[in-house]
């Protein structure tokens, strides 16, 4: 069992590191409330265990502290603190998509309330047990200096999480990779096919037959290949694959099916869901 408890300041990176031990199969958790959840039931139920703190006054310090120093009477626990000096902060409030409620004029620290914020988390900085400072770290460089430090480097296969969809019923939207088979034969417009989907044989020979089809999945299973090290590289181990056709029930489903029992044969960790499926019986 793992307990990874990370704090910090504001836009130091935090979002980065929880992707990336969501990617190290952690159950992420963010501003757990600490009086009210069972964390004994919790630890049972979860193998690997991230709690994210936003500490921003001197009751949520406190507690953070009392409630690291309890939970090492039963567990290995390991805290975490990111840091970022006052003018990468500034600049990356500028940047944020998110406005912030600090004014970021000027060249001292962005005013009084965010310096009084500062009081409390530098507490809790003390209490860490590493402190990293991601001020001149560019995301791909954070995580690898995470991955170094947890020990994750080994932690987890690079897993494939294939699946289908339908652009008619909106795309989706946090896929590595989308990629459009609307361009292939449709069994849809076939009578003895139509109220089938890419889960039966005769749909999923019908698209995977087709010369034009085999041909762009061999691309895809190209691009995958050349991918798949570089993802790695990157201490990335989960890739979202999303194979798009007009309705999402036979040709990207079957495309899915292929890629991964393909990719599964390899000894990669794959995935496979179907979003737009209707799952009730059609009549015929």
């Amino acid at each position: 069992m793992k307990i990874l408890l990370i704090s910090g300041t504001m836009q130091s990176g935090k979002t980065i590191v929880r992707k990336l031990l969501n990617d190290y199969a952690f159950t992420c958790i963010v501003n757990p409330p600490i009086k009210e959840i069972d964390f004994d039931k919790l630890i049972n139920n979860n193998k690997n265990l991230a709690l994210f703190f936003n500490i921003d006054n001197p009751i949520q310090a406190k507690n953070y502290i009392e409630f690291k120093n309890h939970l090492r009477l039963k567990n290995v626990v390991k805290s975490l603190f990111l840091d970022v000096n006052d003018e990468v902060l500034r600049r990356r409030l500028k940047e944020a998509r998110r406005q912030h409620s600090y004014n970021v004029k000027g060249n001292t620290l962005i005013n009084k309330e965010l310096k009084n914020i500062y009081k409390f988390t530098n507490l809790v900085k003390a209490e860490a047990d590493i402190i990293i400072d991601t001020s001149r770290l560019n995301p791909s460089q954070l995580r690898t200096k995470v991955t170094a430090l947890l020990g994750l480097k080994n932690f987890g296969k690079l897993t494939f999480d294939f699946t289908s969809f339908g652009f008619k019923n909106g795309m989706i939207t946090d896929a590595d990779f989308v990629i459009d088979v609307r361009f292939l034969d449709n069994p849809f417009y076939y009578p003895e096919l139509k109220y089938k989907t890419g889960l039966d044989k005769k749909v999923s020979d019908f698209v995977l037959n087709n010369k034009a089809a085999k041909k762009y999945v061999l691309g895809i299973i190209n691009l995958l290949d050349i991918s798949a090290p570089l993802y790695k590289r990157d201490n990335r181990t989960h890739v979202i694959v999303a194979i798009g056709c007009t309705g999402g029930e036979h040709r990207s489903v079957a495309i899915v099916e292929y890629l991964a029992k393909h990719y599964q044969k390899l000894g990669f960790q794959t995935l496979r869901s179907h979003r737009d499926i209707n799952l009730r019986k059609k009549s015929k």
